[in-house]
């Protein structure tokens, strides 16, 4: 039987991961699955940009994929990041050997084309700086980027997300903005990216609902 850690900060981390860790594999799961065609061979190198809890780059790295995770530095205003995203990412990275960093949400510390693919899992919305780190993950990319976003269609689903969102991430403060389907296609289009696949789906978390899109873009 484990034996709980003696610090505090281990202790907290130790709760927390354990509480949600059912779940959010459950979810990377579900995820995976949806960017199973577009996912790189084993042994390749993939940047999970703003890894958020670490358990869909922990998926990853099961896979065989060389996984490194990079996250902004956490604020105040992103209340589930420092008190939960954090201390879950050091702990997931410590048991699978995931090299974990944080860096100041601007240029990234890797020079041009240093992975395979990056993954943007649900970041960009919550970035008011999106296009700059859109940018970045085209530059550190050799293959292209691997997009997931909420992408409600109609007034009640951005409305419905939005909720949803602001519940599961404890948000404080405001990011970037969820687009539709079509206007991601226009950002990508405007930025000189090819988007080689995307697809939608409706995805239920408990009792919260995010209408979400995979894109797959290329330079």
């Amino acid at each position: 039987m484990s034996r709980l850690p003696d610090n505090l900060a281990d202790c907290w981390s130790w709760l927390i991961e354990r509480a949600i860790r059912k779940s959010r594999y459950r979810r990377a799961d579900f995820f995976v699955g949806k960017m199973a065609d577009v996912l790189p061979p084993a042994g390749s190198s993939l940047l999970d940009l703003g890894c958020g809890t670490l358990h869909l780059g922990a998926r990853l790295a099961e896979r065989g994929l060389k996984v490194t995770a990079l996250d902004a530095r956490p604020h105040l205003g992103y209340v589930n990041l420092w008190l939960i995203g954090v201390p879950c990412a050091r702990r997931v990275a410590a048991r699978h050997g995931i090299d974990y960093r944080h860096y100041d949400g601007q240029r990234l510390p890797f020079p041009d084309q240093s992975f395979d693919v990056v993954l943007l899992a649900f970041v960009l919305h919550h970035a008011a700086n999106w296009p700059t780190v859109l940018d970045e993950a085209v530059r550190v990319s050799k293959r292209g980027v691997i997009l997931l976003e909420d992408t409600p269609e109609t007034p009640a689903e951005r409305l419905r997300n939005s909720v949803s969102d602001a519940l599961m991430n404890l948000q404080l403060v405001g990011g970037g903005e969820k687009k539709t389907v079509r206007g991601w296609l226009g950002e990508f289009r405007r930025r000189g990216l090819a988007v080689m696949r995307h697809v939608s789906w409706i995805y239920s978390h408990g009792p919260l609902r995010f209408c979400d899109t995979m894109f797959f873009v290329e330079k």
